[in-house]
């Protein structure tokens, strides 16, 4: 047997992302998705305060070529 099998957790998630392309809401869901993504994979690993000062005194700039 082929094909995509679905629990009722899958089939619920497709509804609830076809509805939101039906309301419009596609564009700010994407924004809060993506949000929420950085927050939780990224940023909730690294604590701002334990990261040493590096001392730059001005920002990186590409070599000149």
């Amino acid at each position: 047997m082929t094909g995509a099998r679905w629990g009722l957790e899958g089939a619920q998630d497709i509804l609830n992302l076809r509805a939101i392309v039906i309301n419009g809401d596609l564009d700010a869901y994407m924004a809060y998705y993506k949000r929420r993504h950085l927050e939780e994979h990224h940023l909730a690993r690294y604590d701002a305060a334990s990261i040493p000062d590096l001392g730059l005194s001005r920002p990186l700039t590409a070599p000149a070529a």
